[in-house]
């Protein structure tokens, strides 16, 4: 249960870091050689890796969530 609660934190955190570099790299737009994408916007503001490293801790807090709730113990019987 202690791993359950800690991935909820993890995926929490990470989601709310990456909903902010999303969310500021949309409000701030920006056009670098007549593109303009949400990868443009965000490598211009200085969020990509920022952005890469939330999503990938959120998704780190969603597999220790999974992995807890679905996990088999052999030892049992």
């Amino acid at each position: 249960m202690k791993k359950f609660a800690f991935g909820l934190l993890v995926s929490f955190i990470g989601l709310v870091f990456s909903a902010f570099s999303f969310m500021y790299a949309i409000m701030n737009p920006v056009s670098f050689n007549g593109t303009s994408n949400l990868f443009t916007h965000l490598s211009c503001n200085d969020l990509l890796f920022p952005f890469i490293l939330s999503t990938a801790v959120m998704l780190a807090g969603v597999y220790l969530c999974w992995s807890e709730a679905y996990q088999r113990n052999i030892f049992k019987r």
